[in-house]
């Protein structure tokens, strides 16, 4: 359990030290579906830039410097610094890397 806590703790650290450049890492409710986590993006007036291996996680933007309160008001449980993509998952099938 201690492991668990500490690398949720590192990946949280990791997320918040990077520039977003407007994304944002956004986690839905456990349990919900792709659409409703979409849902919420365009809820709170923002843009798809990326979905997860998750369902319930996507990546998120917009340029209004309110983005991540109006996020959390349309349901998101977390949102958090979009990370740079560093290449840490491999391609889904199908996909190419550039």
């Amino acid at each position: 359990m201690l492991m668990l806590t500490g690398l949720v703790a590192l990946q949280i650290a990791t997320f918040s030290t990077g520039s977003t450049r407007g994304q944002y890492l956004v986690i839905a409710p456990p349990g919900a579906s792709q659409g409703e986590a979409i849902g919420i993006i365009g809820q709170a007036r923002g843009g798809l830039q990326d979905i997860t291996r998750f369902p319930n996680v996507v990546i998120a933007s917009s340029s209004a410097p309110d983005f991540p309160e109006k996020l959390h008001e349309a349901g998101a449980w977390i949102v958090l610094p979009a990370p740079v993509k560093s290449g840490c998952y491999p391609p889904a099938s199908g996909e190419t890397i550039q």
